[in-house]
Order: structure tokens, then C-alpha cells, then sequence
């Protein structure tokens, strides 16, 4: 019996709130991360030790002043990720604390709005906030 990629069973309530977007997919190109796309565009991505240090992480695009925020203000759970950051992507460890699921579903909602095409965006935006309208 061959072992899914990805099989971490924190990956399921990440892939829950992922796959719960507009449109949204999974796409599993290694057996070393995970990726959640819209349009073919990546928002999410679900990573197996990126730091060689033993930890998983996700990692997520932010808008410039809350990737600051969110480095400086807890250097332990979030860092800057490898390739990405200098695109406004932040890596939030999942093995130094308990993961904040609401926390989490507000970033990955956020990165989703930020890779979205407007319409879909809008959607999720919309959702949100039920009193916006």
C-alpha cells in the first residue's frame, strides 16, 4: 500500500478550508509539499520540513505591512519563506504551537483574495463580511 503525499492530518483541515474557496484545487507536484491554486495560480502551499529543521509549515501570500507585521511580531511562528517572500509570502511553522484555525482560515482566505481574478475575490470578500453589502 502506497502512503498518500501529503498525508499529515493537519493537511486536512488546511486542504478543508482551501478547497472550500471559489474554484480552488489541490495539486500535489512532490511528495514534499502541497499546493492550493486558483486559476493556476498558487495561494497556498502546504510544506513537509522547508527549513530542514523537522517542522511543517504553510505558506501564504500577505499584503506587505501584515508579512512585517506578522515577522516581527512572532519571529517563532512565522518566517520569511525561501523563494516567496520577497513576493509577500509568509510561512506560518505548524510545530511551535497549536494551530489557531480561525487564524489560519482568515490568512489563507486573505492570500486566496490576494491571487483570485476580482470576480471570485469578491465573492470570498463578500462571505466574509455579511453586513458589506
Amino acid at each position: 500500500m502506497t502512503e498518500e503525499p501529503c498525508a499529515d492530518e493537519r493537511l486536512k483541515g488546511i486542504a478543508e478550508i482551501c478547497l472550500d474557496l471559489p474554484e480552488a484545487v489541490a495539486t500535489t507536484p512532490t511528495t514534499q509539499h502541497c499546493a492550493f491554486q486558483v486559476h493556476g495560480k498558487p495561494f497556498a502551499y502546504y510544506l513537509l520540513d522547508p527549513y530542514g529543521d523537522g517542522h511543517n509549515g504553510v505558506c501564504f501570500k500577505a499584503r506587505p505591512g501584515d508579512a512585517t507585521a506578522m515577522l516581527e511580531g512572532d519571529p517563532a511562528r512565522f518566517r520569511r519563506t525561501t523563494y516567496l517572500s520577497k513576493h509577500g509570502w509568509v510561512c506560518l511553522d505548524l510545530d511551535v504551537a497549536p494551530i489557531e484555525w480561525d487564524e489560519l482560515r482568515a490568512l489563507l482566505a486573505e492570500s486566496y483574495r490576494l491571487v483570485a481574478p476580482r470576480k471570485l475575490a469578491g465573492e470570498v470578500a463578500a462571505a466574509a463580511d455579511p453586513d458589506d453589502t
